[in-house]
């Protein structure tokens, strides 16, 4: 049996394979199997879930001082564990361990 491949599944994305498996592209799986023919199947699939770190409180992709300052801004307040974004240690209170969160991530960015 030769070597196998796709050609062109879908403008732009080229896939080959030797043995079969799953190829894939973003919002599609490709599943290949050889036997004496191939059978090609595409499966669309959800995309990945991105979760916000806690200390980006701004939702900006950076800790930066603009996360300090939503924390000063809420500075003291109390509430359930977790109620808002500001309280970054989900323990019900705006204070300096949720400023030492951001201090422990400042620069970091995702």
């Amino acid at each position: 049996m030769g070597r196998r491949s796709i050609k062109q599944i879908e403008l732009g994305n080229y896939y080959s394979a030797d043995d079969g498996g799953s190829y894939g592209f973003t919002g599609t799986k490709i599943i290949v199997q050889f036997t004496n023919y191939a059978v090609i199947r595409l499966v669309k699939t959800a995309p990945p879930i991105v979760t916000r770190p806690v200390w980006d409180i701004n939702g900006d992709h950076v800790c930066s001082i603009g996360d300090l300052v939503l924390i000063g801004l809420h500075w003291g307040e109390t509430g359930t564990p977790g109620w808002m974004p500001e309280d970054v240690n989900a323990d019900g209170v705006i204070d300096i361990q949720d400023i030492e969160i951001i201090y422990m991530h400042f620069g970091q960015t995702w």
